[in-house]
């Protein structure tokens, strides 16, 4: 019969593998947080994932399994500072690709609409989101939720910390989105072949 102490070089083996051969390519990157959704694993291998998958965020996008993430490991990712995006509109794209994957988005509206922070979006931004939404035919209680969540104070939270200001993180520092170069295309979730759609329905 094995030692725990077996058992615990197994189990750090696993984890240092699965951070390893995510760190490869994006393909395996995001097979890795699919495993990190279903398994037992440590804090320190999922941030590792996490910080992985920040930094990819847009070309794990991009892939057919990005909307198979599961909605907490999702929603992590979403609220990350690290999150590489050249500004806020493509992390709001993105998170309406991998809604109109699921079954049912409007469950899942809140919590994702909660974490874009909506003071890095113009008015014209938040426009072509809730335009996004019919487009992809999602129920009509996705759009209202987003144009509320955009809206509310909570949303309009922003992150000031130093070291990330220095570091130019895009969804830190003080927001003047009216300044930067627009973004019309909403190019992640463009209705296209290869995107899962979900059903209608409230």
């Amino acid at each position: 019969m094995p030692s725990s102490g077996d058992e615990k070089k197994r189990v750090f083996a696993f984890h240092s593998i699965l951070v390893l051969t995510a760190d490869t390519s994006t393909d395996h990157l995001i097979q890795a947080v699919l495993v990190a959704g279903t398994s037992n694993i440590t804090k320190e291998t999922e941030s590792a994932l996490h910080y992985l998958a920040a930094w990819s965020f847009v070309e794990m996008a991009k892939l057919p399994d990005f909307q198979r993430i599961p909605y907490h490991q999702f929603v992590i990712l979403l609220s990350s500072c690290e999150l590489h995006v050249s500004h806020e509109l493509v992390a709001a794209d993105a998170a309406l690709l991998w809604l109109v994957g699921q079954p049912h988005p409007a469950i899942y509206a809140p919590g994702i609409f909660s974490v874009i922070r909506s003071a890095y979006l113009s008015k014209v931004d938040r426009q072509l989101i809730v335009e996004r939404i019919a487009t992809l035919q999602m129920p009509e209680s996705v759009a209202r939720f987003a144009r509320i969540s955009m809206e509310s104070r909570h949303s309009s939270r922003i992150c000031l910390e130093g070291t990330h200001v220095n570091r130019h993180l895009s969804r830190c520092g003080i927001p003047d989105p009216e300044s930067r170069p627009k973004e019309t295309t909403l190019s992640l979730s463009r209705p296209r072949e290869g995107i899962k759609w979900s059903e209608k329905s409230e």
